[in-house]
């Protein structure tokens, strides 16, 4: 019936817009993956720029202890000055090693998330075209059935005039013309009744 295709296409509606919500939804949690990721990445390239700064300097410490083995001048304290300052050092490259690899996990796990999203975004946005042609069929199915429904109507009111006339004229020997609008009538209105069937 003509309610339930206005509630059909009412509930086609609603499910577009949460599928269209759905995908800004989806966008937004790709931008904060996005976002996620670079401030990952900013932070490996500090990270690396730090313990490249560190190999340097742990290269200038081994050459300076080298350097102070040649000296005979409190050659053992500055030589364990410098294995201390080395010791820390190495400490430190394996602390920034360790932080660089647990970045390096963060921004895999922040780029795989990104791509989880983009394809939700994208099954979303089929999903949501999908149904809005459905409901422009289902628009378009739904004017062709008023069309229908008008046509049959002006017919049965144009038979119903004809009627009127035959029994006005029924003294002429209109009986018989009567009974076949009569049996036309019956049929629009069962056509009526099965097209209303057909379509709720």
């Amino acid at each position: 019936s003509n309610a339930d295709l206005q509630k059909a296409l009412k509930n086609l509606q609603q499910t577009v817009t949460e599928l269209q919500q759905q995908v800004e939804e989806e966008q937004r949690q790709r931008d904060e993956a996005r976002e996620a990721a670079a401030a990952a990445e900013r932070r490996v390239n500090l990270i690396l720029g730090e313990l490249e700064e560190l190999r340097t300097a742990l290269e200038q410490a081994e050459r300076a202890r080298r350097a102070a083995e040649n000296e005979l001048n409190d050659a053992a304290d500055r030589i364990s000055e410098l294995s201390t300052h080395n010791a820390n050092l190495s400490s430190q490259k394996r602390q920034l090693e360790a932080s660089v690899a647990a970045m390096q996990a963060d921004l895999d796990e922040a780029v795989a998330e990104l791509k989880n999203s983009e394809e939700r975004a994208k099954k979303a946005a089929a999903d949501a075209a999908r149904l809005a042609e459905e409901l422009r069929q289902e628009q378009e199915h739904a004017m062709q059935v008023e069309r229908l429904r008008k046509g049959l109507e002006q017919q049965i009111k144009d038979l119903q005039e004809r009627l009127d006339e035959a029994e006005a004229n029924a003294l002429k020997g209109g009986k018989r013309i009567i009974a076949k609008l009569e049996q036309r009538i019956h049929e629009l209105e069962s056509e009526i009744e099965l097209e209303q069937h057909r379509h709720q």
